[in-house]
């Protein structure tokens, strides 16, 4: 937490002074006992102290614009929860299984990918978290993901749903828009014209994977959509005249043409009339 504390250069009793107005010293000093306790007793007083004084709201010049997030960063952002994918549940090297829940937040400056890891993804599928409502993240970590920076919602942050404003309400207006769009441009729904034998294929780490073709029948003409990995075995349950929707798919550009590929997070389903 060395890293969190020197960019914010405050001591403990300079963030108490934000709050002495709304709590004591005595229930300021046993907010800070829970945290560090919560954090395995890891954190100092100062960096305790700043994630308290983050969490009741009243540290709000350190919230970074999503805009302005960058790789290799710990940053504290708001915004209004825009979109959220399936949960995906995966194996450790130990056994050990996780899941992860990828949502997209979005506040007046753009819209930032973010990542929830086993407890804070239970709170998406349990419902407590829900699209449209308004995040913080504290002290959140940044990576250089697949598709841009990413923000991580890890074991040194803090997340929590806060009350939205006149502003937000018109953010989520807009973005319902977009979402429309955006959830048009990444689903196809049609008839399974065909679907090409598995191909295996070996990566440069000589790791390998599968790798299918499926033509689709819609309304907008054949489309072809490029199955990976272990969509490839969901494959299995399907076949040729099925009608058949592929949501959360990921579409690239080129030439004017749009070529879909069905990842990891990909949701194939049978639909019916």
């Amino acid at each position: 937490m060395d890293t969190m504390q020197s960019e914010q250069q405050q001591t403990k009793n300079e963030l108490y002074e934000l709050i002495s107005s709304e709590q004591s010293k005595e229930e300021f000093e046993e907010q800070l006992t829970k945290i560090k306790q919560e954090f395995g007793e890891l954190l100092d007083d100062d960096a305790a102290a700043f994630l308290l004084v983050d969490k009741l709201g009243f540290n709000t010049a350190n919230v970074v614009k999503l805009n302005d997030v960058h790789p290799g960063q710990e940053a504290t952002v708001n915004g209004i929860i825009s979109s959220i994918q399936p949960a995906h549940v995966f194996t450790r090297k130990n056994g050990r299984q996780g899941k992860v829940v990828n949502l997209i937040l979005t506040d007046e400056s753009g819209s930032l990918p973010i990542v929830l890891w086993n407890d804070d993804a239970n709170r998406v599928e349990q419902g407590e978290i829900k699209e449209h409502m308004k995040l913080k993240i504290i002290n959140g970590y940044t990576k250089q993901g697949r598709n841009g920076v990413e923000l991580h919602v890890g074991r040194w942050s803090s997340l929590s749903i806060e009350e939205k404003n006149d502003d937000d309400h018109i953010l989520i207006k807009e973005q319902k828009q977009r979402n429309k769009d955006l959830k048009d441009a990444l689903r196809l729904q049609g008839t399974i014209l065909s679907i090409s034998p598995t191909n295996v294929f070996f990566r440069k780490d000589e790791t390998y994977g599968f790798v299918s073709k499926v033509h689709l029948k819609t309304k907008k003409g054949i489309q072809l959509v490029t199955v990976w990995d272990n969509q490839v075995k969901n494959l299995q349950d399907f076949s040729k005249g099925d009608t058949v929707e592929f949501s959360y798919l990921d579409v690239k550009t080129g030439n004017g043409k749009n070529e879909y590929h069905a990842n990891g997070k990909a949701v194939i389903k049978k639909t019916y009339g």
